[in-house]
């Protein structure tokens, strides 16, 4: 906005400030790559790195398709510091929350008292709550109790995101119906380069100038000519497809030499037919009794769900038991 439009901006970030590695490898495409460089935001021999390569595994790790690779792999955190430079200070307001629901409220029903808007909000199925159009600038609110006025809010807030929540809300739209579970879990994780060199070499050099995908559907080509059964086959618990994705990205400060950069991996797992932690509550509830709705923090997954990973590891993939184990 304050490239394109020359606009006036503010940027409320509820964390007060980045610590230590956050978030998970992103790959970019180029038109992206493109607007980072052409706006001087970043250039693309800093923001990531350019795996040669995009190459398609079967899970006995027979190349099935291989191609250049077209984009450049970062991280989030990498990310986060080029945005975060461009931004002039004065414009940042680290450590500063929002209050979404207060500033959907009173947006909501202008007029009403804050505690009573926010009241109303609770109780709305949709139909009384009409914006004011005319008016010319809308409040956000904090946590502290403050507010400032602005021409308009846009709410950053990720998956889990407070706004679009209290926004679904005010006009009757239950969460449910614009985000839910699309039927599959996501495993992520973030590795250093140089303990993989150590301890999994073989998988270094498979990995570091591809972006890989290990397609994890059974050989079932070899049971329907007479070979033996997938495992899914045998055991109905386990997934029958899935894939498991792993590319190099930037290092904790934005390293680009082999060796001292990360790999991100992240394991698509579709549930078996049987599986017995196969629901969305069981999975998401976290070793703190938390019951979460989108993610479970790092190191929160119950023991229970980390043993049943490494169960499914052993059986369908073994780049995925390497890394599991």
């Amino acid at each position: 906005l304050r490239i394109e439009a020359d606009a006036d901006v503010a940027v409320f970030e509820r964390s007060p400030r980045l610590t230590g590695t956050e978030g998970a490898g992103l790959w970019v495409q180029p038109e992206f790559e493109h607007y980072m460089e052409s706006n001087g935001i970043t250039t693309k021999a800093t923001f990531g790195v350019n795996p040669e390569h995009m190459t398609i595994y079967d899970s006995e790790g027979n190349t099935i398709f291989r191609s250049r690779a077209a984009g450049v792999a970062t991280s989030w955190d990498t990310l986060f510091r080029s945005y975060r430079s461009a931004i002039p200070d004065e414009c940042y307001y680290a450590g500063r929350e929002v209050d979404a629901e207060a500033t959907v409220a009173v947006a909501a029903f202008p007029g009403l008292p804050r505690h009573l808007a926010r009241r109303k909000l609770r109780t709305t199925d949709g139909t009384d709550a009409a914006y004011d159009g005319a008016s010319e600038s809308v409040a956000l609110c904090f946590a502290d109790g403050s507010s400032e006025k602005f021409d308009a809010i846009i709410f950053c807030d990720g998956a889990a995101s407070r706004g679009r929540k209290a926004l679904n809300a005010s006009v009757g739209v239950r969460e449910e119906a614009v985000s839910a579970w699309a039927g599959y879990w996501v495993w992520r994780a973030m590795v250093d380069e140089q303990d993989i060199i150590a301890q999994l070499p073989e998988v270094w050099e498979e990995i570091k100038s591809e972006c890989c995908w290990y397609y994890l559907r059974q050989a079932e080509g070899r049971y329907n000519s007479g070979g033996p059964p997938p495992p899914h086959v045998d055991d109905p618990s386990l997934p029958g497809t899935g894939h498991f994705l792993m590319y190099p990205v930037p290092g904790a400060h934005g390293e680009l030499e082999p060796g001292k950069r990360r790999v991100m991996w992240a394991w698509y797992v579709v549930p078996g037919v049987d599986d017995p932690l196969a629901t969305l509550e069981e999975v998401m509830l976290d070793a703190h009794g938390v019951q979460n709705t989108v993610g479970v923090t790092r190191g929160a997954v119950r023991p229970v769900i980390v043993e049943r990973l490494k169960h499914i590891a052993r059986k369908v993939q073994r780049v995925a038991f390497m890394f599991v184990r």
